[in-house]
């Protein structure tokens, strides 16, 4: 984030878990950069990059399952996350 604005974060389901949100969200904020959620398929294995077909209410809860837990994390770590990536 030396050189970054902005900061991308794994929300838990393709890659990252909640001490990996900490960290980033602490490090941006540290470094003033803006932080966004990026939810995935629960597919850590496939790093989300599956077909996974799914109907759009379960689309919908993974994004505001993850979203929700970058917010929690980021309440906790005293950082702000600001938008959605995808």
């Amino acid at each position: 984030l030396e050189i970054a604005s902005t900061a991308n974060v794994a929300c838990g389901g393709h890659a990252g878990d909640a001490r990996q949100m900490a960290r980033v969200l602490g490090l941006a904020a540290s470094k003033g950069a803006s932080v966004g959620a990026h939810p995935g398929y629960d597919d850590k294995p496939g790093f989300g990059r599956r077909v996974i077909p799914l109907p759009h209410r379960e689309i919908e809860e993974l994004v505001a399952v993850q979203t929700g837990a970058l917010l929690g994390v980021a309440r906790l770590a005293r950082a702000r996350a600001g938008f959605l990536h995808g």
